[in-house]
C-alpha cells in the first residue's frame, strides 16, 4: 500500500508478538524512518503480501496477450543477441581467409625456392596455428 502523501511505500520490516516471537511485516517507508508523526504504520503481514504477489503474478502471466507480448520480446532481444555473434563470425572468417592466403604464399615460396625453407618453416607453423584457432573460435573445433 503506497503512502497517502506518496511517500517510500512499503519497507520490510520486524514486529514482536504478544509471546515474544518476531513476524515479518511490511510497513510505511515514512512510517519507518521518521515516525509516527509524518505517517501511520499500515503494516501488513510479509507471508500475506508475498503471497498476494505471487498469485497475482501467476495470474497476469497466465493470461494469453501477457504470454504473446513476452514471446515476441523475447524473439526480439535473441534477434539483437544475434547481431553480435554474426558480425564476429564474420570478423574470424575474413580472417580465416587472410590467414589461408598466408599459408598459401609461405608454401609457393617454399616451393619455389627449397632455400628458404629454415626461414619460412616457423612462419608456416604459425599460420597454421593460427588458422587452427581461428576454426576454433569459429565452430568450436579445428577444420
Amino acid at each position: 500500500m503506497p503512502c497517502p502523501d506518496g511517500g517510500y511505500g512499503m519497507v520490510a520490516a520486524k514486529a514482536k508478538g504478544k509471546n515474544g516471537a518476531v513476524y515479518r511485516i511490511y510497513q510505511c517507508g515514512q512510517y519507518k524512518n521518521k515516525g509516527r508523526t509524518v505517517c501511520q504504520a499500515n503494516t501488513i503481514s510479509a507471508d500475506r503480501a508475498e503471497k498476494y504477489i505471487i498469485d497475482e503474478l501467476k495470474r497476469v502471466v497466465m493470461m494469453p496477450y501477457f504470454i504473446e507480448k513476452l514471446v515476441k520480446k523475447m524473439n526480439r532481444e535473441r534477434i539483437n543477441a544475434e547481431s553480435p555473434l554474426q558480425d564476429e563470425k564474420k570478423r574470424l572468417s575474413v580472417n580465416k581467409q587472410k590467414t589461408e592466403k598466408h599459408i598459401d604464399n609461405l608454401v609457393t615460396m617454399l616451393m619455389d625456392d627449397p632455400d628458404l625453407r629454415d626461414i619460412y618453416s616457423q612462419k608456416l607453423k604459425e599460420q597454421k596455428q593460427q588458422l587452427a584457432t581461428l576454426e576454433f573460435n569459429m565452430c568450436g573445433e579445428p577444420a
